[in-house]
């Protein structure tokens, strides 16, 4: 009767093995994050009601993407009335905004919870070097830019209703 000898993988063999197993989850994580990217880049709307009304305060485009939340409104010539952009925050953090390049006045929104933290009233547009930079008082989930004169007030509770994409 034959006996079989158990060979077991020498050391550099088990590290190769590793570092290819490593590799490959990296390789697998890099396509992942690279696929949520180009998900995140093609633009989302959502509705902003004030919670406990039916009223629509107003049609939302969702930034989601880096690039998206870093331009913003920036560049364009205008904004429709009741209109604006929603800046998810995760996880929840201070925040800071600017209006360099902005065409027209904001009301800047900053959102906890589904309640109005603070609110930045009639931040007008900047088209200098050096624009004012405003800071969240405290850790928000959400940014919300509407036009001016919006009369949202802080502690007013929202309701956000994404759209799905087509």
């Amino acid at each position: 009767m034959k006996k079989f000898k158990m060979r077991l993988p020498s050391v550099n063999q088990a590290g190769a093995a590793i570092a290819a197993l490593l590799l490959l989850c990296m390789g697998f994580q890099a396509y992942a994050s690279y696929s949520q990217d180009q998900i995140a880049q093609k633009p989302k709307s959502a509705v902003l009601k004030v919670s406990g009304s039916d009223k629509e305060v107003a049609k939302l485009e969702v930034q989601t993407s880096r690039a998206g939340q870093v331009k913003g409104l920036s560049g364009r010539t205008k904004i429709e009335p009741n209109s604006g952009m929603l800046f998810p925050v995760q996880p929840a953090k201070l925040v800071q905004v600017w209006m360099k390049d902005v065409n027209f006045p904001l009301d800047i929104l900053f959102v906890k919870d589904g309640t109005i933290f603070q609110v930045i009233e009639n931040a007008p547009p900047c088209h200098t070097k050096k624009c004012p930079i405003y800071t969240s008082n405290g850790q928000v989930d959400t940014v919300i830019e509407l036009q001016a004169s919006s009369k949202i007030q802080p502690g007013t509770k929202i309701k956000i209703t994404f759209i799905p994409s087509p």
